[in-house]
């Protein structure tokens, strides 16, 4: 699968002899993004995951010289990328930002699990 990342614009999934999944592979990325972020930054950690309260859940943490690095997953759909941008520049300097993209081994576990679940 990590072949097809690097080379394919497009693609299709076929499970059991059925197509489950076809379209452009960024599309078919963002239809299975599951609301997760992982930001680095330098400042106040404590303060921040404690203002993080239902609306995300915190899933991995590090600190290493001085840069927390947190992984976290949105939980409210009414807040945006840039509502937790806002949030965290109370409480330091954001060094890094990047929504977490499924890959397409993920993305073909779910899509059949989808397709069975439809069965």
């Amino acid at each position: 699968m990590s072949s097809v990342e690097e080379i394919c614009d497009h693609i299709a999934l076929i499970n059991k002899s059925k197509k489950i999944l076809d379209g452009n592979i960024n599309d078919v990325r963002n239809k299975y993004a599951s609301g997760i972020y992982e930001f680095s930054f330098r400042g106040y950690f404590q303060k921040l995951a404690a203002t993080l309260t239902a609306s995300y859940e915190i899933l991995e943490t590090k600190e290493a010289d001085g840069i927390n690095t947190i992984k976290l997953r949105l939980l409210d759909k009414s807040l945006s990328e840039n509502d937790l941008i806002r949030q965290m520049l109370n409480f330091g300097t954001i060094t890094s930002f990047n929504m977490v993209t499924p890959s397409m081994n993920d993305i073909f576990i779910k899509a059949v699990g989808d397709a069975r679940n439809q069965e």
